[in-house]
């Protein structure tokens, strides 16, 4: 009797350990990199809003369009991870602005907030810098039409200032490599360069564009980074 009240209460042991102990290991998050060297991999896409602004000064008409600027790019960031939560960093990119041929360089500082120490959890950035413009066509051409009128551009004539913030989902991989994918916002500073003058614009010929307007040029997209 007293042997069968003991095997019992070891069966008993037994069983109630291994039900505790996976459901307690499922709780333990996987190791992940807290502190060390970062490099960060970012393909983006980008579409461009709003408007962009010019206006002829020597016949006062303004005229607004839609800011239709599809953008493919890729950067590199290079930091450190000071904390769990904190990783800062310099990068360099190169984005191609695909609808009117034009590509720009920027150069940047890189902050990023992990928000939460789980293997999934969300992740802040900001990106701040400046971006050299790299012509690959600096033909004009039609921007817009309306009725029998053509307005011929060239987008992002100058470099300028730049920066870019995005929230998205961090998802540890292993101890060392992270994905994260987020949603995006960013300003562009430039010009874009057009023709002013009195000849109608019906005649105007596709080199013919003889000023520039600064511009703001604002886009949303999404950004893969790749942490490790």
């Amino acid at each position: 009797m007293k042997r069968s009240l003991v095997f019992v209460s070891l069966l008993a042991a037994f069983a109630f350990f291994f039900r505790i102990t996976p459901t307690q290991a499922q709780r333990i998050p996987p190791t992940t990199k807290n502190w060390g060297p970062t490099f960060i991999t970012n393909p983006v896409f980008l579409q461009g809003f709003g408007n962009i602004h010019i206006t002829n000064k020597e016949s006062g008409i303004a005229r607004d369009f839609k800011n239709s600027i599809s953008v493919a790019g890729v950067s590199q960031t290079v930091g450190y991870q000071f904390s769990p939560a904190i990783i800062a960093g310099v990068g360099v990119g190169f984005e191609y602005w695909t609808s009117c041929r034009n590509a720009f360089v920027p150069i940047y500082a890189d902050l990023r907030v992990n928000i939460g120490d789980a293997p999934i959890a969300p992740q802040w950035y900001l990106n701040v810098g400046y971006a050299n413009r790299w012509y690959i066509d600096s033909k004009p051409y039609v921007s817009d039409k309306l009725g029998n009128s053509k307005t011929y551009v060239i987008h992002g004539d100058k470099s300028g200032l730049m920066a870019e913030t995005g929230i998205g989902v961090k998802a540890q991989v292993s101890q060392e490599v992270a994905i994260v994918l987020s949603g995006i916002f960013k300003m562009q500073e430039s010009s874009v360069k057009f023709y002013e003058g009195d000849e109608e614009l019906t005649n105007m010929k596709p080199l013919l564009v003889n000023t520039s307007e600064h511009n703001w040029y604002t886009f949303a997209g999404i950004k893969a980074s790749i942490i490790f």
